[in-house]
C-alpha cells in the first residue's frame, strides 16, 4: 500500500474515531438527572448476557408500536454496524493486528474501555450485550478486510 493511501486511511480512521467518540459519549452529556445512583444503575447497567438482545428481539417480534420497534432495530443493528469499520481500519493500519487472535484481544480491549468509561462516567449504558454486538461488528469488519486483501492486492500489482 502506498504512502498516500495509508495517509488517507489514517485520516478516515481519525474522522471515524472522533465521530464514534461523539456518538458514544458526547451526545449523552447531561443524560443523568442527578437522581438516585441506584436508579441510574438499574436502568443503565446489564451484566446478564443476551438479556438486552432478547428484550429487543421480543419487541421486534411482538410489539406493534412502531417507535419501540424502530428503537430496538436501531440498537441491535447499530451496535453491530457502527463497529464494522473498526474491524477494517485496525488491521489495515497496523500490521500486528492482522492476526485473528491479536485483533480479538485489541477489539476486546477497545470495547471494554468504552463500556468501562460509560459505567464510570454515566455517559450511556454499560451492557454486556453491547460488548457482544460490538465484537460481532468488529469481527465482521475483520472478515471483510481479510476477504478484500486479495482483491486489493491484485489491483495494485496489475499494470
Amino acid at each position: 500500500m502506498g504512502k498516500r493511501t495509508l495517509t488517507a486511511v489514517r485520516l478516515l480512521f481519525i474522522a471515524y474515531s472522533l465521530w464514534m467518540l461523539w456518538l458514544l459519549f458526547g451526545q449523552r452529556i447531561g443524560d443523568w438527572s442527578g437522581g438516585p445512583y441506584s436508579a441510574f444503575m438499574e436502568q443503565n447497567l446489564n451484566f446478564v448476557p443476551l438479556a438486552t438482545i432478547r428484550r429487543y428481539s421480543n419487541v421486534l417480534r411482538y410489539c406493534a408500536d412502531f417507535g419501540l420497534r424502530k428503537q430496538a432495530a436501531v440498537n441491535l443493528a447499530g451496535n453491530v454496524c457502527l463497529f464494522v469499520p473498526l474491524g477494517v481500519f485496525l488491521p489495515w493500519i497496523w500490521q500486528k493486528l492482522r492476526s485473528f487472535r491479536r485483533m480479538l484481544l485489541c477489539a476486546s480491549g477497545v470495547i471494554l474501555a468504552v463500556e468501562g468509561i460509560q459505567f464510570l462516567s454515566f455517559l450511556g449504558c454499560c451492557d454486556i450485550d453491547d460488548f457482544i454486538l460490538n465484537m460481532a461488528g468488529i469481527l465482521l469488519g475483520f472478515v471483510l478486510w481479510k476477504l478484500a486483501v486479495p482483491i486489493l492486492g491484485s489491483r495494485q500489482e496489475s499494470p
